[in-house]
């Protein structure tokens, strides 16, 4: 019987005897069918190669297929994982992330083994430059200050500014050091 379906299965299977013509007639012919079964088709999922990223990077994608097709789904356990909707990945931190995918199968996939991909977040390039400053001898140190680059302004990184103990003209100059915080 025709079908391809694995819900339509079992399919009937039947002989059908040939001769030549009359020579049928000489035989009584029992006919007994069996079935024809189809069962479901096991998938495999396999993600598409992905290098490594930077933290501040924008959302992107990140691609499964399952040899049969059907729709991958994504999730991820990792805390820092913003969200995985779809194809696209947001990440919170630097550090290795794993993201999850899956496919339940339909009534003629059965359900593929989730696989697990794991890349790195590097960490991002930034820098805390202090401003160089001065005083005359017996006053006090005015502000001190530098510039942040690099970092993100969600991440609302300030430094603060210090500089290496002293008071005397020939202990100068004297370091300044900023400290994100």
């Amino acid at each position: 019987t025709a079908g391809e379906s694995v819900s339509g299965s079992p399919y009937t299977i039947t002989g059908t005897p040939g001769a030549a013509p009359g020579v049928l007639d000489n035989y009584t012919i029992t006919n007994t069918p069996a079935d024809f079964t189809i069962s479901n088709a096991g998938q495999t999922i396999a993600f598409d190669p992905l290098a490594d990223k930077t933290y501040g990077d924008a959302a992107f994608s990140l691609t499964a297929t399952s040899s049969s097709g059907l729709p991958v789904s994504y999730s991820s356990s990792d805390p820092s994982v913003a969200s995985v909707s779809g194809l696209t990945v947001t990440i919170h931190k630097a550090g290795p992330v794993t993201i999850t995918a899956s496919q339940a199968g339909d009534g003629n996939y059965s359900a593929a083994t989730p696989v697990d991909h794991t890349f790195t977040v590097l960490k991002k390039a930034a820098s805390v430059v202090a401003t160089p400053a001065g005083k005359v001898y017996g006053t006090a140190d005015p502000s001190l200050s530098g510039t942040l680059t690099g970092f993100l302004a969600a991440d609302n990184v300030t430094a603060s500014y210090s500089r290496t103990a002293g008071e005397s003209v020939s202990g100068s100059p004297y370091t300044i050091t900023g400290t994100p915080g």
